[in-house]
């Protein structure tokens, strides 16, 4: 009896113009089946660029996974531009937007599916246009991939502290590889994370690739800031000068990255009670105490009930806050990291 082939034995379904064996720099596109009311065959075009020469590693740098977050994508679009290939050593694959109809409409979530693509890793060649996306990116460029960074910041409704971030991973090898990046940017803070849902995530699914994988939360609010955009782009610069990709010194910061942690989750996030509206009395980077006020709902159905007041559930540095307004029952209000030093992980 005649079978169905495996789709995990075929081909991904996108498609992309851009040879990632050719030497110089390509400005190219992914082309993602998107069936449309004039064409059966349409596809959406993603931008993407390849820059390759001599030998050396290679780096697969993303933005624009959530279409709401700005820094990385406009630090990405200089890259692109900017770089002359006759100073690379290796390679650099660059998707500045990497959901670009998110992006398009400024949304997290992509429009096509209602998905959120850094939840629907590894992908799923037969599924919607977001899980197609990802298949993609996992078994057509993390295959050969040397290093991975995407680059993030809150959001709409987050802010966080400048910050580049890794999982904790079993092998050690693999964790000191990923905070070696982190260092080597040069944020603030570099944050190794247990995260509450992480399974599908870019960063998880390289993980389990064995390909060191480095991400970053700078500020947010949908707003692109200077300061947060001259620190992605020095950071970026600063891994590829580290591993010998672009030439030139690393820019080392006034204050040394300090290594930070979020352990367990059950005790460093904060939740919402109720639903309503969210008065946040602190920003990301701010240093807070265990039991200190966090900020206020108000209950716009019931103008009688005072407001409810919500507070840390320990001490330490505030990774990323929930700015609100608008919040919902169980959202997560808050997160909080604690300085941990390489012997306490094992590296």
């Amino acid at each position: 009896m005649r079978q169905l082939p495996d789709p995990a034995t075929l081909p991904p379904r996108v498609r992309t113009d851009v040879d990632f064996e050719k030497a110089g720099k390509q400005f190219g596109h992914m082309r993602v089946p998107r069936a449309h009311t004039h064409s059966g065959l349409g596809v959406i075009g993603i931008p993407i660029v390849a820059i390759k020469n001599g030998s050396g590693p290679t780096f697969l740098l993303t933005a624009g996974t959530h279409g709401d977050e700005y820094d990385g994508q406009v630090a990405l679009l200089n890259l692109a531009r900017e770089v002359d290939p006759a100073r690379v050593q290796g390679r650099i694959i660059i998707i500045p937007s990497l959901d670009l109809p998110a992006v398009e409409v400024g949304h997290r979530l992509c429009p096509y599916d209602g998905k959120d693509l850094n939840r629907v890793f590894p992908g799923n060649r037969l599924g919607s246009f977001t899980e197609m996306l990802a298949d993609y990116v996992t078994r057509a460029l993390l295959p050969i991939t040397d290093y991975n960074m995407d680059l993030h910041t809150g959001g709409t409704y987050h802010d966080t502290a400048f910050n580049t971030c890794s999982h904790f991973v079993d092998d050690p090898k693999q964790m000191k590889a990923n905070i070696d990046l982190g260092v080597a940017w040069g944020a603030p803070y570099h944050a190794v994370l247990r995260e509450i849902d992480h399974t599908n995530s870019f960063m998880t699914t390289a993980d389990h690739l064995g390909v060191p994988a480095l991400s970053c939360e700078f500020g947010g609010l949908s707003r692109i800031g200077n300061e947060s955009l001259a620190e992605i782009e020095r950071g970026v610069r600063n891994i590829l000068k580290f591993h010998g990709v672009l030439d030139g010194k690393i820019e080392v910061p006034a204050t040394p990255t300090k290594l930070v942690g979020v352990k367990d989750p059950t005790t460093a996030l904060s939740f919402a009670p109720h639903g309503g509206l969210f008065h946040a009395f602190n920003k990301g980077g701010d240093w807070v105490e265990k039991g200190q006020e966090a900020g206020r709902i108000y209950d716009f159905h019931d103008p009688s009930r005072p407001p409810t007041v919500v507070r840390y559930s320990q001490s330490g540095c505030l990774w990323a806050v929930h700015t609100g307004p608008r919040v919902e029952a169980f959202d997560v209000l808050s997160i909080v990291m604690n300085e941990i030093d390489r012997a306490e992980i094992g590296i």
